[in-house]
C-alpha cells in the first residue's frame, strides 16, 4: 500500500506542478473540463440504457430491464424478491452500484437488490462491464451499474402513471418539475404492489405468501449559484415491504422482509479557469427488518478536480472517504465500524483523431486492511474512419479488488476478521464497428480471481474463507441500432455471451468442484430487443435466454436448472394534443408461458400481463 500511496502522491504532485507552471496555457478561456466516464475508461465496454425505455417499464424493477439490454443473468429468489446480478461470470458481490457517485451495495451482504430499484426512479443508467476498481473502488470486478437521478424537464412539468396487472399488480406514479429563475426542482413519488399469486406451473397451485409492496419519494434539487456555480441536492427515500416467498411445495410461512433506504447527496460543482471542482457529501441509512432489526450507515464525503494539461491530457484528481457503521445483533460485538479513503488519478489523452488513452490509479486505505495499489490501462484505435463506417480496436488491463463483507468478517461464531480481500487481475481485448448508426461490437475478456471467498461447513456451522482461486474466461457479441429510419423507425438489438468461470484451486473437502463451472453462473447467456414506432404506434418484442445452471459445484445434471427463453411483447399508442400527451400501453410478459427458474426450488410467474395509462402535461413552448 505505501508504495501505491507513493505512486499516487507523485503523479499528483507532479500533475500540479506542471498545471501550476502552465497555467496561462489553460487560461484563454472558460470551459466544461468534466468528461465521461466512458473516456477515462478507454478501451472498455459501456452500455447505456434508453431513458424512454426506463420509462415505458414503469412496474418492473431495474434488473428486469437489464436482462434484455445485456448479456447478463439474474439470480432472484422470485418475482419481487431478492435479487442478484451476474456480470460475466462473477458473483452478484461482484457488481458495484453507484447511485450518484455513491456506492450502494449492502455493506453486510455485499450486493445490491435490484428487486428493490425501480426502473422509472433514474434519469440515466449505464453498466460498464469489467474490472473497475482503479475507478469505481471496492467490488467492481465484474462490472459496474452507474445510476443518476432524474433531472428536471425543460418541457415536462407533471405527469401521472397508473398500471394494474396480473396477480393484483397495481402502480401508481406521479411527479412533476420547474424551473424558477435559479432554481429547478424535480418531485416524484411512486407506488407498488402485487399479491403476487401467480400459478405454479409444476404443481397447478397458486403460489403462497409472496405478496409485496413498495413505495418511494425523489426529490432533486438544483440551485444555480452563477452561471459556473451550481449546487445540488438529491434525496431518495424507498420503502419495501414483502412475504418472504417459500420454496417450492412449502405451504406454510410467516417470513417476511422490511426495508427502508434513506439516500442523501449534496453537491456543490464549480467551472472555473483552471478545471472542474466537485465537492460531494452523502449519507445512507439502510434499515431491514428480517425477524429483527438490521441497521446500517454510512457518511460519505468526495472531492475531485477535474482539468487539461498541456497537450489536451484530461486529467482528474480526486479523494473519497467512507464511514460505515452497523448495528447488528448477529455480530460479535452487536455492532461493527470501518473507515475508507480512496485518492485517485485519472489521465486520458487523444493522440490526433484515431488513438486515445487511459490510465486510473487507485489506492485505497480500509480499516484493518491494506488494499492493493489498483491501476487500470486502456486504449483504443481507430483503424478505419470514414464519413459512415469506423472500425476500432481496444482493449485494456486492470488490477480489482473487494474488501470483505461484514457479515464475512463479523458474525457470531462464524466471521473471522483476519480474511484477505479478493484480488483480480482483469484484461479483455475486441473491436467495435459502426455503420451509419449500427454497431457490432466483440470482446474477448479474461480474468484470475485469487482470494475468492465462500463460506463451508467446519464441524457443523458455516464459516467464511479464503478457499477459491477462479479463472474467467469469455466472449461477447452485441450488434445494435436502427434498422430502417423513415415514416417508420425500427430499433434492434442482440447480445450473446459464452463465459467459463471455472475453480481452478478448492477447498481440501470439495475436490469434486475443481475445474467446474462456478454455480448460478450460465455458460451462455443471450438478450435481444426490437422496438418499432410508427406515426404514435410502438411496438416492442425483448428475449433473454439463459443456459443450464447449476446449484453445487460438482455440476451434477441432476442439481441444475434447465435452461430457458422469455419473450415479453408490448403495444402502445401516444396521443399528444397540444401540451397534453397520452400513452396506452399493453404488454404480456413470458408470452411462451415458460416455466423456469433463476434460483433452485423458487418459482417464477408463467405468462401475465399488464396495462399502462400515463399522461404527461408539458410546459408552453416559447
Amino acid at each position: 500500500m505505501r508504495v501505491g500511496i507513493f505512486i499516487v502522491v507523485s503523479v499528483l504532485t507532479s500533475v500540479y506542478c506542471f498545471a501550476q507552471q502552465t497555467a496561462p496555457v489553460l487560461l484563454d478561456s472558460v470551459e466544461v473540463y468534466g468528461i465521461p466516464d466512458e473516456r477515462f475508461l478507454a478501451g472498455s465496454s459501456f452500455t447505456t440504457v434508453d431513458s424512454a425505455l426506463l420509462r415505458q417499464q414503469r412496474s418492473t424493477h431495474l434488473g428486469e430491464v437489464l436482462a434484455t439490454q445485456l448479456p447478463v443473468y439474474f439470480r432472484s429468489y422470485g418475482q419481487g424478491m431478492i435479487s442478484g446480478v451476474s456480470l460475466r461470470g462473477t458473483a452478484p458481490q461482484h457488481t458495484a452500484v453507484l447511485w450518484n457517485g455513491i456506492n450502494i451495495n449492502s455493506f453486510s451482504l455485499g450486493q445490491a437488490d435490484f428487486s428493490i430499484l425501480p426502473a422509472s426512479a433514474f434519469g440515466s443508467v449505464k453498466v460498464h462491464a469489467g474490472g473497475g476498481s482503479a475507478r469505481y473502488g471496492s467490488g467492481a470486478l465484474g462490472g459496474t451499474v452507474l445510476l443518476t437521478s432524474p433531472e428536471a424537464s425543460s418541457q415536462e412539468i407533471f405527469h401521472i402513471a397508473q398500471v394494474v396487472g396480473s396477480f393484483g399488480q397495481y402502480t401508481t406514479e406521479a411527479g412533476g418539475a420547474f424551473t424558477l429563475g435559479r432554481w429547478n426542482s424535480h418531485t416524484q413519488v411512486y407506488h407498488v404492489q402485487s399479491e403476487n399469486d401467480f400459478t405454479i406451473q409444476a404443481l397447478g397451485q397458486r403460489q403462497p405468501h409472496a405478496a409485496f409492496k413498495q413505495m418511494g419519494i425523489l426529490q432533486d434539487i438544483v440551485y444555480n449559484l452563477t452561471n459556473t456555480k451550481s449546487l445540488a441536492l438529491h434525496y431518495w427515500y424507498h420503502d419495501a415491504d414483502r412475504e418472504v416467498q417459500p420454496p417450492i411445495g412449502q405451504y406454510f410461512s410467516d417470513a417476511t422482509q422490511r426495508d427502508k433506504n434513506h439516500r442523501l447527496s449534496l453537491q456543490y460543482k464549480s467551472n472555473g479557469r483552471r478545471g472542474q471542482f466537485t465537492a460531494t457529501g452523502g449519507y445512507v441509512r439502510d434499515v431491514l427488518f428480517y425477524r429483527k432489526e438490521d441497521l446500517v450507515t454510512r457518511w460519505t464525503g468526495s472531492v475531485k478536480h477535474a482539468f487539461v494539461l498541456p497537450a489536451r491530457i484530461h486529467t482528474e484528481v480526486s479523494a473519497e472517504w467512507n464511514h460505515i457503521r452497523a448495528d447488528i445483533d448477529e455480530y460479535k460485538d452487536g455492532h461493527a465500524e470501518e473507515d475508507r479513503f480512496d485518492f485517485m488519478v485519472s489521465l486520458q489523452k487523444s493522440i490526433g483523431t484515431r488513438l486515445s488513452l487511459a490510465l486510473n490509479l487507485r489506492q485505497p486505505a480500509v480499516s484493518g486492511f491494506s488494499p492493493p495499489f489498483l491501476p487500470y490501462l486502456g486504449v483504443e484505435y481507430i483503424v478505419v474512419k470514414r464519413p459512415a463506417a469506423t472500425f476500432t480496436l481496444r482493449g485494456n488491463a486492470s488490477r480489482n479488488y473487494r474488501v470483505p463483507t461484514f457479515n464475512d468478517r463479523y458474525w457470531l461464531n462464524a466471521g473471522d476478521r483476519n480474511l484477505q480481500p479478493e484480488l483480480s487481475y482483469a484484461a479483455e481485448a475486441g473491436w467495435r464497428w459502426i455503420w451509419n448508426q449500427l454497431t457490432v461490437e466483440n470482446t474477448w475478456y479474461t480474468q484470475e480471481v485469487d482470494q475468492w471467498i465462500q463460506w463451508v461447513p467446519v464441524g457443523g456451522n458455516y464459516i467464511p474463507r479464503n478457499i477459491r482461486h477462479v479463472q474467467v474466461r469469455g466472449v461477447e457479441i452485441r450488434v445494435h441500432g436502427p434498422i430502417y429510419q423513415g415514416v417508420v423507425t425500427v430499433i434492434a438489438g442482440v447480445n450473446y455471451q459464452y463465459t467459463r468461470s471455472i475453480s481452478t484451486e478448492v477447498p481440501p473437502n470439495d475436490p469434486w468442484s475443481l475445474d467446474r463451472q462456478l454455480i448460478y453462473t450460465p455458460v451462455q447467456t443471450a438478450s435481444g430487443y426490437l422496438r418499432g414506432n410508427w406515426r404514435g404506434y410502438n411496438a416492442t418484442v425483448q428475449a433473454q435466454y439463459s443456459d443450464r445452471r447449476y446449484y453445487l459445484f460438482a455440476n451434477e445434471a441432476d442439481y441444475s436448472l434447465d435452461p430457458y427463453a422469455r419473450i415479453d411483447l408490448s403495444v402502445g399508442r401516444t396521443l399528444t394534443v397540444g401540451r397534453h400527451v397520452v400513452t396506452l400501453q399493453a404488454s404480456a410478459q413470458n408470452v411462451l408461458d415458460e416455466e423456469y427458474r433463476q434460483y433452485a426450488a423458487y418459482a417464477m410467474p408463467g405468462r401475465y400481463y399488464t396495462l399502462q395509462l400515463n399522461y404527461q402535461l408539458n410546459s408552453i413552448s416559447k
